[in-house]
């Protein structure tokens, strides 16, 4: 995103505002089926949730060569590492050995990666190392064939990127992200620092969640005793770019800006920015920090949503004063969204008593509609979005 860029979003807040209107479109409806099915979600585990790119780590876990970090994804537990060379790598944090979770702890720094079954030890490049008593267990073993299994990966804007299946994941990843990639640039995520994370499951489908996120409309209603008085009443500045979107919430803060010469006027001054990235990301943008969000779907009524913040300052060198400010930045992002992942729950059980076959959106939700066309669109295609 250029400035020229910056200031028609700007101008076209203040249009909505100066109106009192918001970005529509079409009314339409959706189906409840596709919340509650376990047919419906076993589909988009294989069309989508398991095929497009997602990023699985931020670039700061890795600041060291030997670096790794194991996580879960919707394609199992992971693990991301910088081998000696600092080249980043993502596997499957499997043992070829007999199939054991080889890294249990969340991050770290080793040259050996050593299974806690039987101590089978592999470089950070994935290659096997060691086996204990190879010649007398395993003669003849060619260790060359047993390095952990790799998945296609690549490292940009800030994240190391799995793209599962691609013969070139940096094609793949490009395809996939379109022109939000230049929104991403802009944003500076490879400059900024992992503060903090949490993690909670929620027994909602992980498209309830997703949707919540693409709308402003309940801002003074589900949060009236949070944030919602600090955001302009429903007002959206809402972009589509293929699968994805941006979703520009200006603030309260909007007054004040508006009496600032037009070089002096900045986006993130006076909005909070949410941009949306299929499958099950969200990049929350506030004025100097970006809480990142991800969605991971365990069954049709289960979604794990880990939330991490992304801050400017390395943490390692934070005063405690400075901590203090990011930790209660985070805190208060837990408690807002946890006020959207409640009523989740809520819909959650309202669709699985069968009540209702359809819902309705209205003009100013029209985003919600096209995530779920989007979706569908993948989930019927017989082209391989890995390219």
């Amino acid at each position: 995103m250029n400035r020229d860029i910056e200031l028609s979003l700007i101008d076209r807040c203040f249009k909505h505002l100066a109106a009192g209107t918001t970005t529509c479109a079409q009314r339409s409806g959706q189906g409840t089926g596709r919340y509650v099915q376990a047919e419906r979600f076993a589909l988009e585990m294989r069309q989508v949730l398991t095929r497009l790119p997602f990023p699985v780590t931020h670039t700061s876990t890795l600041r060291h060569v030997n670096a790794f970090r194991a996580t879960d994804t919707q394609l199992g537990p992971l693990l991301v590492t910088r081998d000696s060379s600092g080249k980043s790598h993502l596997f499957y944090n499997s043992c070829r050995h007999r199939g054991s979770i080889l890294v249990n702890e969340e991050q770290g720094v080793a040259r050996r990666l050593t299974c806690p079954y039987h101590a089978w030890s592999y470089s950070t490049d994935g290659s096997l190392a060691n086996v204990p008593e190879q010649d007398a267990c395993f003669p003849g073993l060619d260790k060359s064939g047993l390095g952990l299994v790799e998945i296609p990966a690549v490292e940009r804007h800030g994240f190391v990127w799995a793209c599962p299946g691609a013969a070139d994941p940096e094609t793949a990843l490009e395809n996939h992200l379109g022109d939000m990639s230049g929104s991403l640039d802009w944003l500076g995520l490879d400059g900024l620092h992992q503060f903090g994370s949490t993690r909670r499951t929620w027994r909602a489908n992980w498209k309830i969640v997703a949707e919540g996120g693409l709308e402003t409309y309940h801002f003074v209603f589900a949060h009236r005793d949070t944030i919602g008085p600090h955001f302009q009443r429903n007002l959206a500045i809402t972009d589509q770019f293929g699968p994805h979107f941006r979703v520009i919430m200006p603030t309260r803060a909007m007054e004040t800006v508006a009496e600032l010469p037009g070089e002096q006027q900045h986006l993130r001054d006076f909005s909070h920015i949410l941009f949306s990235l299929m499958p099950t990301d969200s990049l929350l943008v506030q004025k100097a920090h970006i809480d990142w969000i991800k969605f991971r779907p365990v069954a049709v009524d289960e979604t794990e949503i880990s939330i991490t913040s992304l801050i400017p300052d390395d943490p390692s060198g934070l005063s405690a004063d400075s901590a203090r400010h990011w930790q209660r930045n985070l805190d208060i992002t837990n408690e807002v969204l946890a006020e959207d992942f409640s009523l989740a729950e809520g819909i959650q059980r309202s669709l699985a008593s069968g009540a209702l076959r359809d819902l309705n959106y209205g003009c100013n939700e029209w985003a919600l509609s096209a995530f779920n066309k989007s979706l569908d669109a993948y989930c019927e295609s017989a082209v391989d979005p890995a390219g």
